[in-house]
């Protein structure tokens, strides 16, 4: 009897600590909710309260984000085509609205110089700056050591952070947004015509017989 008694009040106070818990979550939730909506409120309040010299100009600044969508996919895989052969890319950001800030590793010195010219020849660049030109020529020893010929061999990109030292360069490329943009839209995803005109048959027809007859 004792023992039902005992169950009872545990069950009663399971269910009070739950219920509580659920009436505090109930309660952030709501508060939470009237915080969202004191600030749509709010946003609501300052846009009605706009100029109509302020809207366009909101509008004007919308329409440029979205007509200004980098395709990024498209320069990256132009910047990566003409790195010289032995090179790694170490850092690629695009810095808003038209700039293009990139690292690179190199194990000879040229190889910064015939990048640079390599970037100055593409249609989407408009100038090329080189920041920074740090390390110095990897050795005989380390170039005829068998892992770090492995190593590279096997293409693998932070090979440097073993056998360093060797070139590390940075450029700021300024990009033409225009031709980057304009060049994607003008090469559309092209497909093959495998149709066939449906009106025209073939003069020559199999019969039942497996002979051809003509109609």
């Amino acid at each position: 009897m004792v023992l039902a008694v005992l169950l009872v009040i545990l069950a009663n106070v399971i269910i009070v600590y739950f219920g509580a818990m659920a009436d505090r979550e109930a309660s952030e939730l709501e508060r939470e909710r009237q915080l969202l909506e004191e600030q749509a409120d709010q946003l609501e309040t300052e846009i009605s309260e706009m100029t109509q010299g302020e809207h366009q100009l909101l509008f004007d600044a919308i329409e440029t984000v979205e007509g200004q969508v980098i395709p990024t996919a498209e320069l990256l895989t132009d910047m990566v085509a003409r790195m010289p052969e032995e090179g790694y890319m170490a850092m690629f950001d695009f810095v808003y609205p038209n700039q293009l800030e990139m690292s690179f590793y190199y194990l000879e010195l040229p190889d910064v110089a015939y990048y640079l010219d390599s970037l100055r020849n593409s249609p989407y660049v408009e100038h090329v700056d080189v920041h920074t030109i740090s390390g110095e020529e990897v050795d005989e020893a380390v170039e005829e050591d068998e892992d770090f010929q492995e190593a590279v061999n096997e293409d693998d990109t932070f090979w440097y952070d073993e056998f360093f030292p060797n070139y590390l360069s940075t450029y700021t490329v300024t990009l033409d947004i225009d031709e980057l943009t304009g060049a994607v839209e003008e090469d559309p995803e092209t497909e093959a015509d495998d149709t066939v005109d449906e009106d025209e048959e073939d003069p020559d027809e199999l019969d039942d017989e497996g002979e051809v007859t003509d109609e």
